[in-house]
């Protein structure tokens, strides 16, 4: 297919998971791997019986964004060149998660030189973790941005130490609100529980936080996504290295409509990127929500144009 992608719409209550339920059952047979973010526990009663992975945000489940995870994993048994671009890429996962969750806090956009420093942050981190058991942790990002390297003063041409606090102070607030607010307790400390990348299916269970506000709720549709995602470049890099067989994906973003009208929580261009590269990537997707009218009731007019699609 030219473009494995499929949008359901429909009233409440009349049937919209249940129909995407019957995909997954129904590819499941065929060998596709389906990735589900279940916003109401629909979907997990499912995947337990197909023999899959049900991970339960919020029921004391941490998500470490500053682990390179499986990908990470990943780039160390490809090695050479290949593992180094994987590695390259899952910080670059890195950079861009926590980039989301600083956008959320402020409600506008992190600044050009500042994903610059959280880049060379992030690098600083990977390099000085490398060789222990425990990946670093949000909290360890706000201390070495508080205290930077000499390669991240390098990196936003500060003149000294002083220059770079002038530079850094707003970047340092947002990193510290987010480690004590709500969305500390799910983002700081290890991963509770990997993404299995050999498991059939998974579902990220985010049914305990479905009740509280949108914009922790959109940070975490956010991060299920990004799991899901890594997990599915990882599989094809591991493939591409001929290490393992070729899988496909059917990836699943329910309930749509809940975190599009949250103003800057950049998930317009998170779905545009994902249904326009699920070709190169195995994947197909499943997109649903209530209405054509949700892919129009964002705030902001560019938002609403990137939704409607080219016309």
């Amino acid at each position: 297919m030219s473009s494995p992608s499929m949008a359901v719409f429909e009233l409440p209550g009349f049937g919209k998971s249940s129909f995407a339920g019957r995909q997954i059952v129904g590819l499941a047979h065929q060998g596709v791997a389906s990735l589900v973010t279940d916003l109401k526990a629909e979907y997990s009663p499912l995947v337990g019986p197909l023999g899959g992975q049900v991970m339960e945000f919020g029921k004391g489940y941490r998500l470490n964004l500053l682990d390179l995870g499986a990908m990470g994993d990943a780039a160390r048994r490809i090695g050479g060149s290949r593992g180094q671009a994987l590695r390259e890429l899952a910080v670059g996962r890195v950079v861009d998660a926590v980039s989301a969750k600083v956008q959320l806090v402020r409600r506008q956009p992190v600044g050009t030189w500042e994903v610059t420093l959280l880049t060379t942050a992030v690098w600083a981190l990977d390099l000085a973790f490398r060789r222990k058991r425990a990946a670093p942790t949000w909290s360890d990002l706000v201390r070495v941005v508080q205290n930077p390297t000499d390669g991240m003063l390098t990196a936003v041409l500060a003149k000294d130490a002083a220059d770079y606090q002038e530079l850094a102070t707003g970047l340092q607030r947002s990193l510290q609100a987010v480690l004590e607010g709500p969305l500390g307790r799910l983002y700081d400390g290890q991963t509770t529980d990997r993404l299995r990348t050999d498991a059939p299916t998974v579902s990220i269970d985010i049914s305990a936080i479905s009740r509280q506000s949108e914009s922790i709720l959109a940070s975490v549709m956010l991060a299920s996504w990004g799991e899901t995602f890594a997990a599915v470049e990882t599989a094809n890099a591991l493939t591409d290295a001929g290490l393992t067989p070729q899988r496909n994906y059917l990836v699943v973003l329910d309930e749509l409509w809940r975190p599009m009208r949250l103003e800057g929580a950049g998930l317009v261009d998170k779905v545009d990127s994902v249904t326009r590269l699920n070709r190169a990537a195995g994947v197909g997707n499943i997109l649903v929500t209530h209405s054509l009218r949700d892919l129009q009731s964002m705030s902001s007019e560019a938002d609403n144009r990137k939704a409607a699609g080219p016309r």
